[in-house]
């Protein structure tokens, strides 16, 4: 009887570690996706909004992702990519309100994770809501709060919990982010000569109130995927010239799957 008992106490403790090994290299696989989600955002000229691209979607082949548009102050925008069908097996990313901050930027150059932690922290702070329909069903509908951002006390309140396509993404170490001289936003780094001439990768911090969706659990064929992001962020606490920002972006999406 003892041994039986010992043997089902070895065997829970076992799963519980080899569960929360599972969990946390699913993190760990997130962030590094985050990294190479930013890295296409931010060195994508022909992507952005502004450009109003027919199609706006990044291909990672190596780790079978897309990436969407980060709608943040983007308003209301559609695109068209049914040209490009995403294959079965890939899984698709798409940010309510996300950040980077790096070793590369401007007051950060070359400084602590602390620091630069801090920094990508505050720049997701405030209040997100974030409603993702597919065919005109709702399978994301969340409100967070992140409050200041930097003590990561964000509450999240889920009006869908028999969905799990929310997933919070926060490198705990640095990810890699690529700069080249096709970045979006070049007045954001410290020494822009650097990668003027060839690709630079900087060590970074990245955060994400994301959603993630496997791709093949959609029929073959063309879809409507919708997101309603709708976020407020107060003045910054470390960045007194940053008062904050109000928006909400409406992304909508003609989308082909395999």
């Amino acid at each position: 009887m003892h041994s039986l008992f010992y043997a089902f106490i070895v065997g829970f403790l076992l799963f519980q570690i080899q569960y929360s090994y599972a969990v946390d290299s699913v993190k760990d696989e997130l962030t590094k996706i985050l990294g190479k989600y930013w890295s296409w955002w931010a060195n994508s000229q022909e992507d952005q909004p502004e450009k109003n691209p027919m199609c706006s979607m990044g291909t990672d082949t190596e780790d079978s992702f897309v990436f969407l548009l980060d709608s943040f102050e983007a308003g209301d925008v559609s695109y068209n990519c049914k040209a490009s069908p995403i294959p079965k097996g890939y899984s698709i990313m798409l940010p309510m309100l996300t950040a980077f901050c790096s070793q590369g930027d401007k007051g950060l150059y070359n400084k602590s994770y602390q620091e630069v932690r801090d920094c990508a922290l505050n720049l997701d702070r405030g209040k997100v809501k974030g409603i993702v329909s597919i065919d005109n069903k709702t399978i994301v509908n969340i409100t967070k709060d992140n409050g200041n951002g930097i003590e990561m006390k964000g509450i999240l309140n889920n009006k869908l919990p028999q969905y799990n396509y929310y997933r919070e993404i926060f490198s705990k170490d640095f990810v890699n982010l690529l700069a080249t001289h096709n970045n979006t936003i070049p007045n954001n780094w410290e020494h822009p000569e650097q990668f003027e001439k060839s690709p630079v990768y900087y060590k970074a911090v990245v955060h994400c109130d994301c959603v993630v969706i496997n791709a093949s659990e959609l029929a073959p064929g063309n879809h409507t995927l919708k997101y309603i992001v709708d976020s407020m962020g107060g003045a910054s606490s470390i960045d007194a010239a940053d008062t904050g920002w109000k928006f909400t972006s409406t992304a909508t999406y003609q989308i082909a799957t395999q």
